[in-house]
């Protein structure tokens, strides 16, 4: 028998994932470039991208956060 002691959480159906991509390096100068990949939720698949998100988005420190690539 399963007992809960507490409502469920479910995450929101649809994920969606951006991929970003630089040929400017993030902080190793001597890299190729530099990608950064974001996964987000929400409720419903909808176009264009709710104003919210693309805010937040723009917000993400590149050179904190992006990893340096070598080809």
């Amino acid at each position: 028998m399963f007992i809960s002691f507490c409502e469920r959480e479910y995450l929101p159906e649809v994920s969606c994932v951006a991929e970003f991509r630089s040929i400017e390096p993030a902080r190793d100068k001597n890299s190729d470039g530099s990608w950064l990949k974001i996964v987000w939720f929400q409720n419903n698949f909808a176009l264009p991208i709710d104003k919210n998100i693309e805010n937040e988005i723009s917000n993400i420190n590149w050179e904190e956060n992006a990893a340096d690539i070598y080809y």
